[in-house]
């Protein structure tokens, strides 16, 4: 029987960060609006993976962090259920090996993460995921496992640059030159940085121009061509499993206008030497 005070209590101190979402999660948990689903499969493993991590010893900045998480989580499922989806009938909820589901295993990693994860605004992306995972049969243990330690590696300004490029085409200020003998400034030069992470941990690719079948070699930062940037078959996997919706396009905007900004910057040439050290 889950202590439903526990579970609410946890999801609460969450609210500095999750705000508005909590009040639905809450009301799943208790059987309001959407928590008639909570003596389902799902939200059975939701409610007792919250009172789980409740019976941990946290920092107060750690529950709020498992509890905006969780909010955002839970308020997702609710959404999702209310919508009329249907959550996934593959076994993910049964419990196996050493009496546990999958379900269970991946809602306490998506926990795990979000406690110890500085970056507070990536609570919502760790709700998102759990939530998608649970509707999506094609996820499997092990995919979702893989994708859930790329969400924790990465930075909350590398989930904004797989938002942007997961929808690039409607920017039209991201420019179609590279960057080398370029002025740069430092704002530029980090989603530079940013960027070329995630094209070596394979998340996205340079297109040949007017092409998206043939990629191009990124060998460094001034090869990066913003409008030629697209994601790969694993970008847009991590994109819908944990990123859609959760970026508003006035962020996009502002992240597009960083990659135009070497057109009018007045800071030094970074770039310069590029091609001189890769000829070596």
């Amino acid at each position: 029987m889950t202590n439903v005070d526990k579970v609410v209590t946890l999801i609460k101190d969450g609210a500095p960060i999750a705000g508005a979402a909590v009040g639905g999660a809450v009301g799943f948990v208790t059987g309001g609006p959407g928590g008639a689903a909570l003596g389902g499969a799902l939200g059975a493993a939701l409610a007792h993976g919250v009172e789980e991590t409740a019976e941990r010893v946290l920092s107060r900045r750690e529950k709020i962090r498992v509890g905006a998480a969780a909010s955002y989580a839970i308020d997702f499922v609710r959404d999702r259920l209310l919508a009329g989806d249907l959550p996934r009938e593959d076994g993910f909820f049964d419990n196996f090996e050493f009496g546990t589901s999958p379900a269970a295993e991946i809602f306490d990693g998506v926990l795990s993460k979000a406690k110890g994860d500085y970056e507070e605004r990536k609570a919502r992306f760790y709700g998102k995921f759990f939530s998608n995972v649970a509707f999506d049969s094609s996820c499997s243990r092990s995919e979702a496992n893989y994708f859930l330690h790329l969400l924790d590696r990465l930075t909350y300004s590398q989930l904004v640059i797989v938002s942007l490029f997961a929808g690039s085409s409607r920017f039209s200020q991201l420019p179609d030159h590279s960057y080398e003998n370029k002025n740069m400034n430092p704002e530029l030069s980090q989603t530079l940085l940013a960027t070329f992470e995630l094209s070596q941990l394979g998340l996205v690719k340079l297109w040949i121009s007017g092409r998206d079948d043939v990629a191009e070699a990124l060998l460094d930062l001034g090869d990066i061509r913003p409008r030629d940037m697209r994601l790969s078959l694993s970008g847009k996997r991590l994109h819908e499993l944990a990123g859609p919706g959760l970026i508003s396009e006035r962020e996009l905007d502002g992240l597009a206008d960083t990659f135009a900004s070497s057109e009018r910057s007045s800071g030094t040439t970074v770039l310069t030497e590029i091609s001189k050290l890769r000829n070596r």
